[in-house]
């Protein structure tokens, strides 16, 4: 179980299907200690709010444009 005080793994999700990043979210949303930073819809996207909200993993597609 999550201690109070503990860090959450910060996600940013990269794909150019909304469909599958809302299915992904709802999926992960229900972990206590995983939080969904950003969702990006391109590699340009990702790139920016990497630099923005410097998440700790991307989960990326692998054709993204």
């Amino acid at each position: 179980m999550k201690e109070k005080g503990d860090r959450s793994i910060r996600i940013l999700l990269a794909d150019a299907s909304r469909l599958t990043t809302l299915g992904i979210t709802q999926v992960l949303e229900h972990e206590a200690d995983l939080q969904i930073v950003g969702v990006a819809v391109d590699g340009e996207d990702a790139v920016s709010q990497a630099g923005t909200v410097e998440p700790d993993v991307l989960i990326i597609e692998a054709e993204l444009p």
